[in-house]
């Protein structure tokens, strides 16, 4: 990878891997995505990484976003915690990731007082086409909660 990261969120579509947001080395938030092409090729055959940068005001740095395949072309990202005035906070918006032109698009913005989480083990699955199904946490009690997106949707 070009970035070192941790506390980022990943998936497969089409062959490739795709690495988004978390921790850069020097401990601040990314809001980039990593894409391996070809990654079920032998080692020897493997293009390299490829960083794709989005803009910030579509793609907040994040760290422990959630992450999965939405359909055939895109990648849902929602979730994750930021620093908003020196203050950890979750997120609760989701950005539609097309994998054709590399854009990505927020589909749902971040509304205090709605639902924010962040999701520490990345435990998301498509579940129909075009639906998500994510199990994310608060941090400032740790409840737990289940998290649908239907695309097209409002709201999550």
């Amino acid at each position: 990878m070009n970035l070192a990261r941790k506390g980022s969120a990943s998936c497969a579509i089409n062959g490739a891997v795709y690495v988004f947001c978390g921790f850069g080395a020097d401990t601040m938030p990314l809001n980039s995505v990593e894409m391996l092409a070809d990654a079920g090729s032998s080692i020897g055959l493997l293009e390299s990484w490829k960083l794709i940068y989005i803009p910030e005001a579509v793609l907040s740095p994040r760290w422990l976003p959630a992450a999965t395949a939405l359909n055939e072309n895109e990648i849902v990202i929602t979730g994750g915690c930021t620093y908003l005035d020196d203050e950890i906070e979750c997120l609760g918006d989701v950005i539609l990731f097309n994998i054709e032109s590399e854009q990505a698009q927020k589909v749902i913005k971040n509304y205090a007082g709605l639902l924010q989480f962040c999701a520490p083990n990345n435990q998301i699955a498509c579940v129909d086409d075009n639906t998500i199904v994510c199990f994310g946490e608060n941090l400032d009690d740790q409840e737990g909660y289940i998290v649908e997106y239907k695309k097209g949707g409002k709201m999550l």
